[in-house]
């Protein structure tokens, strides 16, 4: 029974103004237990130090993505609950891959269902100002207060609904990271406001310095930053709040991978952008991630042992090239450095599946030349591709395929044998990276933000070394876990107050816009750990 090791089980709303940018600012609160029927209100005015109900191991949270809930919690200085089932999860894992009625909100959940799900929908007291909630009436919030209820009642329904369906332990696996998700959110990321309000108010000139790149800068960019009448728009469009945080919205388990998708988040902006993160006073960040992490658990997952050798060796990219007679033994990335990055291109394509006419125009070369990397890729690593075959096979024979931890995809139709290939890896990192941040959060590690395959992480400068070890060992536990006692290897970069954080990538051109705007913010090369291997990104990876 999914009940029994529960003595309560808690269906809990909160309706809460969100300022662009801000903290979460709790407006009420409802939550009902589920066994005894017992319903709690607060207003805002009303809550206490601690929460009204129990959020020890014998109690189990219950919400529609409660990280939004946990997060409102955590403004309110309560503990976090330990033990968190989402709903919103555990419907994506019935439904991942399938069509839906009306979608994976609340109210399409309880529809797909064939649940009753009137009063589903909230309307997010965040679309209110602040200065309009002390304008209303008494009756006004006793209207939020029943919108705030009905979501408790429709979540209630849509958990008795569902209860026969939940793994227990997975989705409790998931919740957990929910929990972390939750702290993340009212972390932040420091920015400096002052020079994003000068970058955003001089945007001309700063686009002038740019338009030389126009044509790298449309390829890279996000589709919100796409040009406008031949002109970039300012990739400045993210959320700062007033304590000086940039905080975004991110839907979780969202794509089909269960990867996470951030909206409007400044590290989807180009990457000299990221110059605008910087550590607060007597404070410093770290970034932390993994390194060629999907050959890692490529090799892992398939158990080829070349692949995992080469994994191991340091720099499986030109391994490989070595391997097939494209580089010399001792090759390294700064002998062979173009090579290198054709190959780079090549290791990761092969995992997506990647043909031959895309790989010859992503690296320039005849499809002939393309057509024999592939086949040199096929015989080098043939347990991958061997493993990679049987997954395609026996997920278009069951009509569905498993990650690590159970996220399953479903087939369709329309499903692409590529997609099929690409999952297995990619969820398996996205569960690393849940793993990790939960483990890190717990250890006590103040994390900013999740980027792809990577954690961002704030310490007083004085305690960064330790958090930085503390956070390199979590996520070495994590890819052991996940991958059979693989341990993947992590690469850091740090940034102590007064430096900025930035990525090596972007420091060219973002000197050049600083001479421009800001001379005094220029930047250097940053901070590398002793013992970080080479910093790898996943800019290349197709969000899938």
């Amino acid at each position: 029974m999914v009940l029994a090791p529960f003595n309560e089980v808690w269906s809990v709303h909160f309706e809460q103004a969100t300022p662009d940018g801000a903290r979460p600012i709790p407006i009420c609160l409802v939550a009902k237990e589920l066994k005894s029927g017992m319903i709690m209100r607060a207003w805002g005015g009303e809550f206490e130090t601690a929460p009204p109900f129990s959020v020890d191991k014998s109690s189990l949270f219950v919400a529609y993505k409660p990280s939004d809930e946990i997060a409102c919690m955590l403004a309110l200085n309560w503990p976090s609950p330990l033990r968190v089932l989402d709903l919103s999860a555990e419907f994506r894992v019935a439904t991942n891959g399938r069509r839906t009625i009306a979608g994976n909100s609340l109210f399409g959940a309880l529809t797909q269902c064939g649940l009753d799900a009137i009063g589903s929908i909230s309307n997010p007291a965040g679309e209110i100002s602040i200065s309009a909630f002390a304008t209303k009436s008494r009756s006004d919030w006793s209207a939020i207060l029943a919108r705030c209820e009905n979501v408790v009642l429709a979540q209630s329904r849509l958990f008795d609904g569902m209860l026969k369906t939940f793994d227990l332990p997975r989705a409790l696996l998931r919740g957990r990271f929910m929990a972390a998700a939750a702290g993340i959110a009212i972390a932040g990321i420091p920015v400096d406001r002052l020079l994003l309000s000068e970058f955003g108010e001089r945007w001309e000139e700063v686009q002038s310095v740019l338009e030389p790149d126009q044509g790298a800068i449309t390829h890279t960019l996000d589709q919100s930053y796409a040009l406008t009448s031949g002109r970039a728009r300012s990739p400045f469009d993210f959320a700062v709040g007033p304590d000086g945080r940039h905080r975004f919205s991110t839907s979780y388990f969202h794509a089909r991978t269960s990867r996470n998708q951030a909206q409007r988040c400044i590290f989807d902006a180009p990457v000299w952008v990221r110059g605008l993160i910087r550590p607060e006073p007597d404070t410093a960040l770290a970034y932390v991630d993994w390194s060629q992490h999907e050959l890692g658990i490529a090799g892992a997952l398939s158990a080829d042992q070349t692949l995992l050798e080469h994994y191991r060796a340091g720099d499986a990219y030109l391994r490989f090239a070595v391997q097939i007679g494209a580089a010399p033994p001792g090759a390294t990335k700064s002998t062979h450095g173009a090579i290198r990055e054709q190959f780079k291109a090549i290791c990761l394509g092969s995992l997506y599946g990647l043909g031959t006419m895309a790989l010859a125009d992503k690296i320039k070369c005849t499809p002939i030349t393309a057509s024999k990397f592939l086949r040199g890729h096929r015989e080098v690593y043939h347990e991958y591709w061997a493993w990679s075959d049987r997954v395609v096979e026996s997920s278009m024979l069951l009509g569905s395929v498993a990650s690590v931890f159970g996220w399953p995809f479903h087939l369709s139709s329309e499903t692409n044998p590529r997609t099929l290939r690409n999952f297995p890896v990619q969820a398996a990192g996205a569960e690393m990276l849940r793993l990790a941040s939960a483990m890190a959060i717990e250890a006590g590690i103040k994390v900013c933000a999740l980027v792809n395959d990577a954690i961002l992480i704030e310490a007083p400068i004085v305690e960064i070394d330790r958090a930085v070890e503390t956070t390199r060992s979590v996520m070495s536990e994590a890819s052991r876990i996940v991958l059979l006692d693989l341990e993947l290897r992590t690469d850091v970069i740090v940034a102590r107050f007064p430096e900025r954080f930035t990525d090596p990538r972007g420091i060219a051109k973002w000197n050049r816009v600083a001479a421009k705007v800001a001379p005094h913010a220029s930047l250097s090369l940053p901070t590398l750990s002793i013992g970080a291997q080479e910093h790898e990104r996943l800019s290349l990876t197709p969000s899938i």
